[in-house]
């Protein structure tokens, strides 16, 4: 009798692992073919044309979410930087939130982007920007909109 219960935890238990592989495999697959996923590429404008920052992102897309991690390629001394996001596809609206991957590092914000082609975006993040008077040391933190376009190159 105990030996029939111990192979009925056993076989429940390889049971579950089945499942789950299958659960992620399944999932996996159909990540691979949304048509979201991939590497994208971001830049970022300082408002008058020039691009001051730019970033790749590697997303995932199920249904309509979208998560990922972004990369900071440029300029160069912020390549350690990265973030993670998550968010969602509403029409052709792109709408979600970012935050630095490392707590090392006090980067996180929201972002709204049109899309406006097959393979890009373009719209808006606000970032918080943070200010210290040098006459009293007063503390002023503003949400700024940042203009960004996000594209992919397919191979």
């Amino acid at each position: 009798m105990l030996e029939d219960l111990l192979l009925k935890v056993v076989a429940g238990v390889i049971g579950a692992g089945v499942m789950y592989l299958l659960q992620r495999v399944y999932g996996f697959l159909v990540e691979n073919k949304a048509p979201y996923t991939g590497t994208w590429y971001s830049k970022i404008s300082d408002g008058y044309g020039s691009i001051i920052k730019q970033d790749t992102w590697i997303i995932r897309q199920r249904e309509d979410t979208l998560t990922g991690l972004i990369k900071r390629t440029f300029p160069v001394d912020q390549k350690h930087r990265q973030w993670k996001f998550s968010g969602k596809m509403r029409g052709h609206d792109f709408i979600g939130v970012f935050w630095a991957a490392s707590n090392d590092i006090r980067s996180y914000g929201s972002y709204v982007l049109r899309q406006t082609g097959d393979d890009k975006f373009e719209g808006y993040y606000l970032s918080m920007q943070r200010t210290v008077s040098d006459d009293n040391g007063t503390i002023t933190e503003v949400l700024h909109p940042v203009q960004i376009s996000l594209h992919r190159i397919r191979h």
